[in-house]
């Protein structure tokens, strides 16, 4: 039960990061849980000014906080003012 909540955290958490980044998404079960318990799809598409609502981030950093979060490989994403660090931005 622990493992499931963790994935459901970790998804919203990126849905969330994406809605920050400007995109309107969709949490969308693809194939029934009966079926493989790891069948979650993340539908995004350009809606809005990325980084302009602080709401947005306020959710992320309330999500974060529920649930103990202290960091996570999509962090280099939350401030777009940093330098991304080499690995970051070549995919490494």
């Amino acid at each position: 039960m622990a493992e499931r909540i963790a994935e459901w955290a970790t998804d919203g958490l990126r849905a969330l990061v994406l809605e920050w980044a400007g995109y309107r998404t969709k949490l969308i079960e693809f194939v029934g849980s009966e079926h493989t318990p790891k069948n979650l799809l993340i539908a995004g598409v350009r809606s809005h000014e990325p980084f302009a609502d602080p709401a947005r981030r306020l959710a992320i950093d309330a999500l974060r906080c529920e649930f103990g979060i202290t960091s996570q490989a999509l962090d280099p994403l939350l401030d777009p003012g940093q330098p991304r660090s080499s690995s970051t931005q070549t995919g490494k």
